[in-house]
């Protein structure tokens, strides 16, 4: 799948998406649907999937989508667990539940087995100029 997404290379990050075997199913300006598998080594000791690897994961597919037309770093996030989740298949819908010019909020909401599990919201914040410079690899001198 082709898309307009900056690559993510914060190592932390990468290795979500890697190990979680994310796929984006739907893209558009104001939102995403993506699949991701809560992995064996995902579980904490009683079996489930919680604290921070659905937090880091909601994080990371909020930066998917605000990073596309701009960088965009996550400000501040709140998360709530409805349910527990398992190891299996996740259904991520992210959305935009204000788009600024400078901050916006993205709200991500996990489902398994068509059950709302958990859900965050992010306040995600544009960069300095000279910070954008520097993450994209330009020298300010």
């Amino acid at each position: 799948m082709t898309s307009k997404f900056r690559r993510i290379e914060d190592s932390v990050d990468h290795r979500l998406l890697d190990q979680s075997k994310i796929e984006f199913l739907e893209t558009a300006d104001d939102h995403l649907r993506a699949r991701w598998i809560v992995w064996p080594e995902a579980l904490n000791t009683i079996g489930i999937c919680h604290g921070m690897i659905p937090f880091g994961m909601a994080d990371t597919i909020a930066a998917v989508l605000s990073n596309r037309e701009e960088i965009k770093v996550t400000k501040d996030g709140t998360c709530f667990y409805h349910r527990t989740m398992y190891e299996g298949p996740v259904d991520a819908y992210a959305f935009y539940q204000k788009k600024g010019k400078v901050n916006s909020v993205v709200e991500v909401v996990f489902s398994q087995d068509g059950k709302r599990c958990f859900q965050a919201v992010f306040t995600m914040a544009g960069v300095r100029d000279g910070l954008r410079a520097e993450l994209e690899g330009k020298d300010d001198a």
